[in-house]
């Protein structure tokens, strides 16, 4: 029986489209659009959060398991 472990790694290098995990609530969102200095937009698989400025920060890499689970969900 396998341990499951979460990549905790704070996000770098962002790239537009990417499936990423906010810190603290683990909801995996895509990658919309970047705004220098200020942070990002993301949106969900229901497409909810579109338009809230989210800080860098916030994003942690998604694992190829959390990846799969979002397009599944679109």
């Amino acid at each position: 029986m396998g341990m499951i472990t979460m990549n905790l790694q704070q996000a770098r290098n962002l790239k537009i489209g990417a499936i990423y995990v906010l810190k603290g609530t683990y909801e995996k969102v895509r990658l919309l659009n970047i705004w220098p200095c200020e942070g990002v937009w993301v949106e969900n698989a229901q497409g909810e959060g579109y338009g809230k400025t989210i800080p860098f920060g916030q994003l942690l890499y998604a694992n190829d398991t959390e990846v799969k689970n979002f397009l599944e969900a679109l």
